[in-house]
């Protein structure tokens, strides 16, 4: 009983008792960590398992096992930091229970470094030829005894055994874990490395990495043990020149086929597609008050791309959040009729097929709408100020029938429905093209397992213990949406877009099973505000990045609050958005300020109002100050000043250079004295007791961001400012030719100033129509890594079989000598 009440503390036990092992597993830990982003040292992966290595080889499996585990255990709990953040600011769950949680699920999600620990001291330890004492599992020299072994365990290559036994372990955890990575995910910005990719998938980068590691450790360790006088089996040089080669081999293939598919996308026709990001954050959305102004967000963003000639516009997934929609579901393509068959609903049904575009004018706020009377029916547009086709996300719905109603769990005031998290393609005149149904759903985000079945079974109600919870239905399989399309040469063409919603672009098997139906293209739509600024939306834009390599195809992701990216088949990231702009940090820490004060019963409501309606007032001014650098942005661009003509010039040198010394003069303190608000605001709720939640974090990452948006303004200025005074000084004839090099620098800085402090963004670029996937990933996917499992499988049982001879053998021969 004893035994049993401490084995918990054996673990911590041999962590204080072995630090050296300690050290070393948190130091192969945290080099993953800073290999991953938004660190992306990635050259620290080649040799970030060494020292885990250097553990493992020299202990038991069962040992191996405790001391990969703890590895993988701190991995996760500084790569996913942001799940203790998720659970705590979006369960509403008391901060010591976020950390126990995320405590649980990093303790879960390492048990794969154990079991790939376990697996490399079983194949490849330096202990496994001790003889074993007649029924016991331990070393008989351990005992004194000295019984000599007929039959020995084999001891495979390190270099074979760890590439090989990560490649399983991440075959099986992709499958189970909530959030699959992979190790070769952290060299995506290792363009010529990558592209092997297209013959192995990531699994196979992630075996040429633990190569590459298992190869420095033999050869460092033959070199200690020469240094140390240490007899030496044998010195390390073919395994050394195999990953040599192996390596050369991948570096030669990615610069080959970098070469061969730049060209093919040269000769493919293009499509030019926009992305909206409205930088709309969880609680601005969830806000009944902003839905309205939320949408005309996307609106006014998709005019403005509509009228730079985009082809295609993309909303992130869930962006249509009204409470009301302007449709038909009538099943015809004539015009006539689907105007003549028009509702307005309050949530749209799957059968949809007609968005009826809004012809009145398109205004900024909600409020201008009201001023005008504009019919419910034309604010309940999707496609208003613009007529260019569009990919957007809506939650749709689907009435039950009467035998299943019984069984769906009652969620308050939400009536008894099927809800699909939905992308639909419309074109220009808002019929609907197609639609595509989320399949992979977020556990517990998206959906509760088991939920369903308790319910009907036993009467219990999740959701009435925890009603936020999500109930969403998945789709029933992968789509492809078609575009009719017309290229630059007039020819009509479809554009086969393979839709994912969320983190089903971090799934090489969704990725598959897409590839199959023969895309053109991958398109992403992704609510990752639910990390705020966390560096969770890098992780998945990173991960993303080899569905592209795998299948040869571009990947546009569009998310609400960044990162939208577009990638090109290579794997290149062409274009990037910001992470969240001021304003929405600003506004969600406002929102979370908010909730925190109603919940605390000892404050009056005023103190909400009043603290809510300063952070509102910050953010208003933080987007008065980003209007002002749009404008000094366009008026120092050196391309019209350029082309100007020399009597204007001694003009413009006075009015405007002067002009935007002050501006950025006056501009400057009001962000000084915004950052201090913030800092005066968060004294007075740690004062007050109110900073629940994640409250002290966003507050004190807003007074960050601030700061670090006048770190960026002050070059700016300096070269503004030395501008000028070159100006003065300078001879009439080479006047501008002295400034135009300090001008460009300036608008470099005055731009990410500016897209530092923007709420809405938009991405647009000409993306390749490229053939339907052909790589040989695409077509016999995990082969690679099935082989892998089988060489490990084959390597495990030899020894197994080899283990059970020995201690029959042993056993035999203790009876003799007895």
């Amino acid at each position: 009983m004893k035994r049993v009440l401490l084995a918990p503390l054996r673990p911590l036990v041999a962590m204080v008792r072995q630090p050296v092992r300690t050290l070393a597993c948190t130091l192969s830990a945290l080099l993953v960590v800073f290999s991953f982003p938004r660190f992306d040292v990635y050259p620290l992966l080649f040799v970030a398992y060494i020292p885990l290595l250097a553990v493992v080889t020299r202990v038991q499996p069962r040992k191996a096992f405790f001391w990969g585990w703890l590895t993988g255990t701190i991995t996760v709990l500084f790569g996913f930091y942001f799940i203790r953040q998720l659970l705590e600011v979006f369960g509403g769950l008391p901060g010591w229970i976020s950390i126990l949680l995320h405590l649980l699920f990093s303790l879960f999600q390492g048990i794969h470094v154990a079991a790939f620990a376990a697996l490399v001291s079983h194949l490849s330890g330096d202990w496994r030829n001790l003889p074993i004492a007649a029924g016991k599992e331990k070393p008989a020299a351990a005992r004194g005894e000295q019984l000599p072994s007929p039959v020995t365990l084999r001891r495979f290559p390190l270099t074979l055994t760890a590439p090989l036994a990560f490649v399983l372990v991440e075959l099986v955890a992709r499958a189970v874990y909530i959030f699959p990575y992979h190790i070769g995910n952290a060299t995506y910005l290792f363009t010529t490395f990558i592209q092997a990719a297209d013959l192995t998938g990531v699994l196979g980068l992630t075996a040429m990495v633990l190569l590459v590691n298992a190869t420095l450790y033999g050869a460092g360790d033959a070199l200690v043990r020469r240094l140390r006088k240490r007899p030496v089996e044998r010195w390390p040089w073919r395994s050394a020149l195999v990953t040599a080669l192996l390596l050369l081999f991948c570096l030669i293939y990615g610069t080959v086929r970098i070469g061969q598919v730049d060209r093919l996308i040269a000769q493919s026709p293009t499509i030019r597609i926009g992305l909206v990001e409205a930088d709309i954050g969880i609680f601005m959305k969830a806000n009944p008050q902003r839905v309205s102004d939320n949408l005309l967000i996307h609106q006014n963003m998709s005019a403005h791309l509509a009228s730079l000639g985009a082809d295609l516009i993309l909303w992130p997934e869930t962006a249509v959040n009204i409470p009301f929609v302007a449709i038909s579901t009538a099943e015809t393509d004539d015009l006539v009729e689907l105007e003549d068959n028009l509702e307005v609903v309050d949530d749209v049904p799957r059968q949809v097929t007609y968005f009826r575009p809004s012809p009145a004018e398109l205004v900024e706020h909600v409020q201008q709408d009201r001023q005008r009377n504009t019919p419910a029916l034309e604010r309940g547009s999707v496609q208003r100020g613009f007529s260019t086709p569009l990919l957007f996300g809506v939650l749709t719905t689907r009435e039950p029938t009467a035998e299943e109603i019984a069984g769906i769990p009652p969620q308050g005031r939400r009536p008894p429905r099927f809800y699909y998290n939905t992308a639909i393609l419309v074109d220009a005149e808002g019929r609907v093209l197609g639609a595509y149904d989320k399949n992979v759903l977020l556990m517990f985000g998206e959906y509760v397992p088991l939920s369903h079945f308790l319910y009907r079974t036993f009467g219990f109600n999740f959701f009435s213990l925890v009603p936020t919870a999500g109930d969403v239905t998945p789709g029933e399989g992968v789509t492809v949406l078609e575009l009719p399309f017309a290229t630059a040469d007039g020819q009509e063409i479809p554009v086969r877009i393979g839709a994912m919603i969320c983190y089903e672009d971090i799934i090489a098997g969704y990725g598959l099973e897409l590839a199959e139906l023969s895309p053109n293209l991958f398109v992403n739509l992704i609510n990752d505000g639910w990390f705020q600024t966390s560096s969770a939306a890098h992780h998945h834009m990173a991960f993303s990045v080899f569905r592209s390599v795998e299948h040869r195809l571009p990947l546009v992701r569009s998310t609400n609050t960044g990162v939208s990216s577009m990638i090109d088949p290579v794997g290149r990231i062409l274009a990037q958005s910001w992470l969240v702009g001021a304003a929405t940090r600003v506004e969600d820490a406002y929102y979370e300020l908010a909730i925190a004060l109603r919940r605390d019963e000892r404050l009056a409501d005023h103190a909400a109002s009043q603290i809510a309606e300063r952070l509102a007032a910050l953010s208003g001014r933080l987007k008065q100050i980003q209007a002002e650098l749009v404008q000094v942005v366009e008026a120092i661009d050196p391309v019209p000043i350029q082309n100007r003509s020399a009597e204007s010039l001694p003009t413009v040198s006075t009015g405007v250079l002067g002009d935007l010394v002050e501006r950025l003069e006056a501009v400057i303190p009001q962000l000084s004295a915004i950052a201090s608000e913030l800092v005066a605001i968060r004294a007075e709720s740690l004062r007050r007791g109110t900073l629940m939640g994640d409250m002290d974090r966003l507050l004190s990452s807003s007074e960050q961001f601030v700061r670090d948006v006048l770190v960026s303004l002050e070059p700016a200025l300096g070269q503004l400012r030395e501008a000028k005074q070159r100006l003065e000084e300078a001879p009439t004839g080479d006047r501008w030719s002295a400034v135009l090099p300090l001008l460009t620098d300036a608008r470099l800085a005055l731009d990410q100033s500016q897209r530092m402090l923007s709420g809405p963004e938009y991405l647009i670029a000409d993306v390749a129509i490229m053939p339907p996937p052909s790589t040989l990933y695409s077509k016999v996917g995990d082969l690679f890594a099935w082989l892998a499992a089988l060489a490990v499988a084959a390597m495990f049982g030899w020894n197994l079989r080899a283990r059970f001879k020995r201690r029959k053998a042993t056993r035999a021969q203790t009876r003799a000598v007895s």
